[in-house]
């Protein structure tokens, strides 16, 4: 629940971002480009009209959710932590991006390559999350972790493998519902699977790192980079 509640917050909080800067810039956020003709335009503004009380609803829906689950003390540092994970995203000047964002990847963005698997730095912060998840008993703990642990790089080594195989055939890796329907475009489509993906494995490596520090047995460092350099196989 803490894992599915804590991406869930970060995509609907990324696309209140963007619905707010495309109010800002007047540029659809679902193509990266602004209107051409003033029917588009009127289309556009009342999309937004809609979706940004839509996003805010869901993130609030979200957020009580987890209250009810971990308390409100718990889902008050969910929400710091989602928040600052977005904020993280953007990186000044204003029309620049971190890899964790779609428009890294966009030729209107950034048209950066994709950020290599050995590169991609952990969120460490995520630990805080995994504390809450644990038993208080000590012996149940450890064991919860060592299950944890292996769950996670399994987790990871899938995660590797299909960030990788978005990196080698781009759109075509992708689901005809994420080419045809979710996006407007191939191009935005293969962006927005590396993001996430992306996001997905600094996510990953984060909880492979803490568990591993709190059990003890290997350098968190150790085991990150042994997720990292195993080998995949594509399908």
């Amino acid at each position: 629940m803490t894992e599915e509640h804590g991406r869930e917050l970060v995509a609907i909080f990324a696309d209140i971002q963007a619905v707010e800067d495309a109010r800002r810039t007047g540029e659809d956020p679902r193509s990266g480009r602004p209107p051409r003709t003033p029917d588009a335009q009127m289309k556009l503004a009342e999309f937004l009209e809609r979706e940004e009380p839509r996003l805010k609803s869901a993130y609030s829906a979200a957020l009580e959710a987890y209250a009810r689950g971990f308390g409100a003390q718990a889902a008050t540092e969910l929400d710091a932590w989602a928040r600052k994970t977005v904020a993280d995203c953007t990186i000044d000047p204003k029309d620049r991006y971190e890899p964790g964002h779609p428009w890294h990847y966009l030729p209107q963005g950034d048209n950066a390559p994709p950020i290599p698997v050995e590169e991609i730095e952990p969120d460490f912060d995520i630990g805080k999350l995994i504390e809450r998840e644990l038993p208080k008993n000590l012996s149940k703990r450890r064991e919860k972790l060592r299950v944890m642990l292996a769950s996670e790089q399994a987790r990871l080594e899938e995660d590797k493998r299909r960030y990788q195989e978005i990196i080698q055939r781009g759109a075509e890796a992708l689901s005809r519902y994420d080419r045809e329907i979710a996006h407007s475009s191939d191009e935005m489509a293969r962006a927005t699977a590396l993001s996430l993906k992306y996001n997905h494995l600094r996510y990953g490596l984060g909880r492979v790192a803490w568990i591993a520090r709190q059990l003890g047995t290997d350098s968190p460092t150790i085991v990150i980079d042994a997720v990292r350099k195993s080998p995949t196989h594509q399908p």
